[in-house]
């Protein structure tokens, strides 16, 4: 679990919003424009008022509080807020590995236990996003 929202999910935000280096002259296709991630904060803290009060916490301007975001947080943000902020602000093909991994965390960290069936549903989706991570 810790592997995933201590390394993965952060380091993924840290790629789409430009909080890595950029690699040669010009920013690479992943990365979103400075003000798509300013408004994606902005409307992150907007919506504390709708979600129940033991997620508000997660729900901090992400753009600012990433750094200090726990496990949890990073987990609220890939099972729920993450695809809907980052549909049509990233392009389609980043997007869909994402996708891949929220599905996969979907499964993976539900109180239930898996099926054989949905196990090999997380596979196919973590080998997805592993493919198209490293495409």
């Amino acid at each position: 679990m810790h592997l995933l929202f201590f390394n993965v999910v952060p380091r993924l935000w840290g790629l789409f919003s430009g909080g890595h280096g950029v690699v040669g002259k010009s920013p690479e296709p992943y990365i979103m424009p400075k003000g798509t991630v300013t408004t994606i904060g902005l409307e992150i803290t907007a919506g504390c008022a709708t979600v129940p009060l033991a997620q508000a916490r997660s729900l901090r301007d992400i753009n600012v509080h990433s750094g200090s975001h726990t496990a949890s947080d990073w987990m609220y943000f890939l099972l729920s807020i993450g695809e809907v902020i980052l549909a049509d602000r990233c392009p389609e093909e980043y997007f869909k590995m994402f996708t891949h991994l929220c599905q996969a965390g979907r499964l993976l960290f539900r109180p239930s236990g898996l099926t054989e069936m949905e196990l090999t549903l997380v596979a196919r989706h973590v080998k997805n996003f592993c493919a198209a991570f490293y495409k």
